[in-house]
Order: structure tokens, then sequence, then C-alpha cells
């Protein structure tokens, strides 16, 4: 890495504390929300959506600095930040998040809100277009009809703020 903002963001990535423990996967952020969306598991006693969303954010805003001519990433840098970008937003646009994740954002409003801000911020980065697309989707995978319509993913759909309703957005 040649830049030294990239770098920091790769290092807040990976996992670098693995004397106590709980590293999911290989170490990376994604890894560990991959699990816990999957799971409903937190790892070390969190859930990592938010650490995950501000760390594509970060790489976003480096990516569409580097676009604007801000800063210079060398070509290997902007590769290796758009292929980390990707492997994140993935994780973070899967189809299912597992209901105790959204128990845990309907619990904890400030964490909800500052991941919907988050993503917010993603979805209007021009630089990532390519990889976020138009549509932010990720919805529960609930057990019941019932349990379905208490977190609203039967909704679907964007909403005005462009964040869905399930999350929080506008309704």
């Amino acid at each position: 890495m040649t830049n030294k903002k990239l770098q920091a963001v790769l290092n807040a990535i990976y996992e670098t504390d693995k004397v106590k423990g709980g590293v999911v996967g290989d170490g990376k952020v994604g890894s560990a929300l991959e699990f816990e969306l999957r799971t409903g598991q937190k790892i070390k006693g969190i859930y990592h959506a938010n650490k995950a969303a501000a760390l594509a954010n970060a790489l976003a805003k480096l990516l569409e600095d580097h676009k604007k001519g801000t800063i210079k990433l060398s070509p290997s840098d902007a590769h290796y930040a758009a292929k980390e970008f990707a492997g994140i937003w993935q994780v973070l646009n899967r189809a299912q998040y597992h209901p105790n994740v959204i128990s845990f954002f309907q619990a904890n409003s400030d964490r909800l809100k500052d991941f919907n801000n988050t993503i917010a911020k993603i979805m209007k980065t021009e630089a990532v277009k390519s990889v976020t697309g138009q549509e932010f989707r990720p919805q529960a995978r609930a057990a019941t009809q019932s349990q379905c319509e208490e977190i609203s993913c039967s909704r679907g759909g964007q909403e005005a703020d462009g964040v869905p309703s399930r999350y929080g957005g506008a309704r």
C-alpha cells in the first residue's frame, strides 16, 4: 500500500487482536458480520454491522476522492480498495439478516440510525455505484409471518429516503 489513509482502513478491516480470540474466518470484519447475520450470534459481545458499514463508507470515500482527483491512489491501491469495498458491501447487502440482528437494531435506535445514515452515504457515492447499484435489499429471515410483519420484511422496497423501512427509513 502506498496510501496511508487506505492502509489505516485496511488495518481496521482485519482483526488484529488474535490473542483474545474470537476471530472468525480470515479475520476480516466482513467475515465476522457474515457469521453474525447467518447465526444471530455476536462475536466478542458485539455485532459488526456498524463497523462494517463505517469501513465500507471509508473505502467508498477514498475511491470517490481518487475519482475526483483530491487524492491519488496507485492503480493497485485503487484496485485493492475497490475489491475490499465490494467484499464488505456484498455482506452488508446480503439477502437475509438474522432476526436477532434486527431485534438488536430495533432495541438500539442510535446504532440503527448510525447504520442507516452510513448506508445512505454509501448509496450516494458515485465511485461505488457499479458495486452498490440502486437498491439496498437485506431482509430478515423470519420463522413466522407474524415475526416477518413485526420487522416489516414483507413490505420491502425503498422508501423516500432511500433506506428500507424495516431499517428505520421513512415510511
